[in-house]
């Protein structure tokens, strides 16, 4: 144990060093004041406080150089446990958390498999799939076919599974243990990549025999089961899995070891049972042959081996001789096993052969197998790497600086003597009050310390950004402060300014979002620019995504799960892709609803006029209150629902709303369309501005969640592959030059939005997502971006989700057909763009660029 020490040497760091903050407080003295002061001994009242100062700064740096998650939950009591845990987590998400990353490779998906119940090994292997296509027809076939104009397609993206199960099991374990590994590969399968189902692998038994010298003392039973053991791990190596803190202790036991702890917890994804090491997977995968070299070298690490007279081996019931008896073939998709019984070993001792039990030798190979092959036990991981929660050590408390001044000063609790002079109590007061400046910057900075976590947060109610606290530790400090409720308002007020904290803690999250290597900056600035997005909903736009971000950086290329029957509309089940894009572009819901059509809620007005008249109202569907009201009557509901559908594209857009003031002082707001018209507004009345521009972020956000066309589908082309002949299929280019182009499955996708999607109609920002949407999606995947109308996304929309039900197995009616309505629809549709006029060369307006402007035919445009 380190005794508890002062260490001799000068601190490192200059705050921690009163002697260095001394001398530089000295020397910029002199730069300042040499021609007109020159005293600058310690007995000067001036130097006697530049001494004090010294010291407060080195306390202040102190205690920053606090752990930080001391820091963090200061002014926590230490049985505040559960929040402090909770704190930890938000600030410093835990590695098991941020590091691993979704499966990848196939080595990726053979840990996941061998990670499950019963599944000894895994290997996932690409699948050979050609479509044969006749040019002349443009159809495709699977069926290998030969002649002129027939052009064969490799098709790219298919895995096929093949298990080894554990042994013993009865046919129901194994369809169990089946169904969950085709479970999990669908449920964490990579856009544009499919598994066919998982099969067991094929065995090829294997006959060892030879003859051995080995060592006089030792048991040639024992040396059977060494011999067979080794041969038997080098054809079907063991996969040993352990805790993640054995696994951590190996790694920092060994000498030099090259490998970092992360590396060995956290590459690839998380396993449930602990890390699999990369050469134990490596090590177990399929022989393809087998080289009596090898085996050869194996033996000889035996220490009871002396010397290798003879060794062979051969697949069971071979009918002739191999071609080369020291590189043996093992059959294609199948795992070569060792076959102990059927072998012969014969062993010598000094030139003299030796008698082996093979029964009993057997036995006891079977038992050191079965010690290998069994399952790991079922426990939960423990990461030690998460930061433990800290200790509150009240940073915030201050003590003034003026108590360290000698006596004579009367700055402390003593004072001055009785007899005092008037003007001596003045010049104590003044003393005081000039020092309370330097007090004031140091209780503040002990409270930002403290307030830390605030400043951190995630919570778009916390703005505030700067903290301070009344030094009140200062004798007499009512006389420079007044009393406390007002003085403490007071400072608030001066050091508060709710534009600076929006910019300030705007920028904070930046900073957090920007750990994790992401940028939201661009987006943030597109949406102020474009819709007048404010800082308070760019801040709750920050804190949303941080408290995603880990998910949505690890799952960016998963796709969606095809395996769950009733959950594929409605449904937050879409791909990684999907989910990441819609918060890069600020789409309030991800989820796989309808797009071509939104509901509305609609009342009729009753007037002493002949008929009704009709007006809307958009109510909040949490609540029921009322969010917006028409400004007008309409003679049809069909008039009223067409503005109440404009109403809900601009509520969306923070810039369409006008703010208003009555003459008695108070605010109300009115929507407006894009030539100032009043189309919608709020019946309600508000004391202050901030409580208006409140209930307007209310408002969008409302709207932008429960009544927005916003969103987007993703459709991989690998999921449209046909299963026969008859089946649809999509349309394949066979003009002369489109080789590149021919095959229209492999790794392609479509991504189709709305162009009448409040934001969507704005050409700038159509272009800026289409920018995301190539940067973000997996650079092997060829994305197709289309913006098309209502019409369009109205026959998609149904042609799609008929189809998700057949995909998913939630219907069986018409699958062919119900495939080729789709593919008709994903033919048919077009962008379309809003409508743009041409401007002569005089005019103000924007000129007419190629390439980044078109004239359009989409009306409904903002």
């Amino acid at each position: 144990m380190t005794d508890l020490h002062i260490d001799p040497k000068t601190p490192i760091d200059p705050s921690l060093d009163v002697q260095q903050l001394y001398d530089q407080g000295i020397s910029q003295l002199i730069e300042l004041s040499s021609e007109i002061w020159s005293d600058y001994n310690r007995h000067d009242p001036g130097i006697t406080l530049l001494e004090v100062i010294s010291y407060l700064l080195t306390e202040l740096s102190y205690r920053m150089d606090w752990p930080i998650t001391d820091i963090l939950v200061d002014g926590l009591a230490d049985t505040d446990a559960a929040q402090k845990r909770t704190l930890m987590s938000q600030h410093f998400p835990g590695a098991d958390r941020v590091l691993p990353a979704a499966p990848l490779t196939e080595t990726d998906y053979r840990k996941l498999l061998i990670d499950l119940p019963n599944v000894q090994n895994a290997w996932v292997d690409p699948l050979p799939l050609s479509l044969y296509l006749d040019c002349r027809t443009g159809r495709t076939s699977l069926k290998a076919v030969t002649g002129s104009g027939i052009k064969q397609l490799q098709v790219a993206g298919g895995y096929q599974v093949r298990l080894e199960l554990a042994a013993g099991l009865n046919a129901a374990a194994k369809a169990e243990s089946i169904a969950r590994v085709e479970q999990l590969l669908n449920s964490r399968r990579n856009l544009c990549e499919w598994f066919t189902p998982p099969k067991p692998i094929a065995k090829q038994n294997f006959i060892l025999c030879g003859e051995f010298e080995i060592a006089p003392k030792a048991d040639p039973q024992q040396v059977f089961v060494e011999v067979m053991l080794a041969v038997h791990n080098y054809l079907q190596a063991p996969i040993q899995q352990q805790s993640a803190q054995n696994s951590l202790d190996s790694t920092n036991n060994k000498a030099n070891a090259e490998t970092d702890w992360a590396d060995v917890l956290f590459n690839g994804p998380l396993l449930r049972h602990g890390p699999i090491g990369e050469n134990e997977i490596e090590q177990a995968a399929l022989k393809t042959e087998i080289r009596l070299s090898d085996l050869i070298n194996l033996i000889m690490d035996i220490e009871s081996v002396v010397a290798v007279r003879e060794l062979v081996i051969n697949p069971e019931n071979l009918k002739q001789p191999l071609d080369n008896p020291w590189i043996v073939p093992v059959a294609d998709g199948k795992k070569a096993v060792l076959k102990p019984q059927g072998g012969n070993l014969a062993f010598y001792k000094r030139q003299l052969a030796v008698f082996c039990d093979k029964t009993a030798a057997l036995a006891l190979l079977n038992n050191r197998i079965k010690q290998q092959q069994q399952q790991p036990v079922d426990y939960s991981v423990d990461y030690p790497i998460a930061p433990q929660p800290g200790q509150s050590r009240e940073i915030e408390r201050y003590q003034t600086v003026q108590t360290e001044l000698p006596a004579i000063y009367g700055l402390g609790q003593a004072g001055l003597p009785g007899n005092a002079s008037p003007q001596r109590k003045a010049q104590v007061l003044q003393l005081r009050g000039y020092l309370a400046f330097i007090d004031q910057l140091a209780a503040n900075f002990l409270s930002q310390a403290h307030q830390l976590r605030e400043l951190l947060s995630l919570d778009d109610q916390q703005q505030a950004s700067y903290f301070g606290q009344l030094p009140t530790s200062i004798t007499d400090w009512r006389k420079l402060y007044g009393e406390a409720p007002e003085a403490e308002a007071n400072l608030q007020q001066l050091i508060s300014d709710p534009v600076v904290d929006l910019e300030r803690r705007n920028r904070l999250l930046d900073f957090m979002v920007a750990r994790f290597g992401e940028d939201l900056t661009e987006l943030t600035d597109v949406m102020l620019n474009a819709f007048g997005l404010s800082p308070l909903a760019t801040l709750r736009y920050k804190g949303q995504f941080h408290q995603q971000v880990a998910e949505l950086s690890r799952d960016r290329g998963m796709a969606h799960d095809v395996s769950l029957k009733r959950d594929y509309w409605n449904s937050d089940n879409v791909s990684g892709l999907e989910k990441r894009l819609c918060r890069l572009l600020g789409i309030a819901d991800h989820r796989r609803r309808n797009l071509g059509d939104v509901a509305f809620d609609i009342y009729a007005e009753l007037d002493s006029t002949p008929g009704d008249e009709f007006r809307f109202r958009i109510r909040n569907r949490d609540d029921a209150s009322i969010l917006l009201s028409s400004s007008t009557r309409y003679a049809s509901k069909k008039a009223a629902r067409a503005e109440m559908r404009l109403a809900i594209l601009f509520g969306m857009l923070p810039s369409h709303y006008v703010m208003q003031r009555t003459k008695n002082g108070r605010f109300y707001f009115n929507l407006v369309d894009d030539s100032g018209e009043i189309i919608a507004r709020r019946i309600e009345y508000f004391d202050t501005e901030q409580q208006a521009r409140d209930a307007i972020e209310q408002v969008v956000d409302n709207l932008s969640v429960n009544y927005s066309s916003e969103g987007l589908y993703l459709i991989e082309h690998s999921l449209l592959l046909p299963q026969s002949d008859e089946d649809p299929q999509l349309p394949v280019c066979v003009n002369d030059g489109c080789d590149d182009c021919i095959d229209p499955y492999s790794y392609q996708i479509q991504l189709i939005l709305p162009a009448y999607g409040a934001r969507f109609a704005n050409q700038e920002f159509r272009r800026y997502c289409e920018s995301v949407i190539r940067a973000e999606v997996p650079a092997h995947i060829m994305p197709r971006v289309c913006w098309i109308d209502q019409q369009q996304m109205a026959l998609l929309e149904k042609a799609y989700r008929d189809w998700l039900g057949v995909l998913h197995g939630a219907s069986s009616v018409d699958p062919q057909l119900k495939k080729q309505r789709l593919i008709d629809a994903l033919g048919s549709i077009n962008n379309v763009y809003p409508v743009e006029q041409l401007h002569d060369c005089k005019s103000d307006q924007s000129g007419f660029v190629i390439g980044r402007t078109a004239l359009g035919t989409f009306k409904e445009s903002l």
